[in-house]
């Protein structure tokens, strides 16, 4: 087996220009020796593929295969104007999925998120006015039979933090687009739901 060794940028441009072609070269990719984020970029890119061809079956083994969250509770939006990364907002101390939530002036309630076929949550699509400069809280639910350690991997359109059973295990301050599986942090999983 050959490694492959490329920037990750290539495969996301092929996906949006020629289908067949990210879909080959993501397969090399997945057949090489390659380094573990970017085989997950791959199954994410042949993820994207099927979702545009319709292919809801293979868009669903590829959402296992990648173990993408199916679902989300949201919150906010907020106008965040930089102070997210230094400041511990409430629903950050005490996760109570129900009511409104106020921070300052502003108060949002929890509600289901429309989620798309790939895993990711659009700001703009939960009805929020103004998905820029704005900050606004996910929740979801996963399920361990036993006690385990996870790596938890995240995507994010700028910054983001993530708590795991009410400990923080990843708190970062960035400007940057989406992209899948751009960062991860480890932690523990309980038995029963965390």
């Amino acid at each position: 087996e050959a490694a492959i060794d490329f920037p990750e940028e290539e495969i996301d441009f092929l996906a949006d220009r020629d289908a067949r072609q990210a879909e080959e070269l993501c397969r090399a990719v997945l057949g090489a020796e390659t380094s573990p984020a970017l085989a997950a970029r791959a199954r994410f890119t042949l993820l994207r593929i099927a979702a545009l061809r319709g292919d809801e079956p293979e868009a669903e083994r590829r959402r296992g295969e990648l173990g993408i969250v199916p679902g989300y509770l949201v919150l906010g939006p907020y106008h965040a104007r930089g102070r997210t990364a230094h400041v511990v907002l409430p629903p950050e101390t005490s996760v109570l999925p129900a009511g409104t939530v106020r921070i300052g002036t502003e108060s949002a309630t929890w509600k289901q998120a429309k989620v798309e076929s790939t895993g990711y949550v659009n700001l703009r699509d939960q009805g929020f006015a103004y998905p820029e400069l704005a900050c606004a809280f996910a929740l979801a639910y996963v399920h361990s039979e036993s006690a385990a350690a996870a790596r938890i991997w995240t995507g994010s359109d700028d910054g983001h933090t993530l708590y795991l059973n009410g400990e923080l295990l990843e708190k970062r301050a960035t400007s940057r687009g989406f992209r899948f599986d751009d960062d991860f942090a480890d932690g523990e999983l309980l038995p029963g739901w965390n």
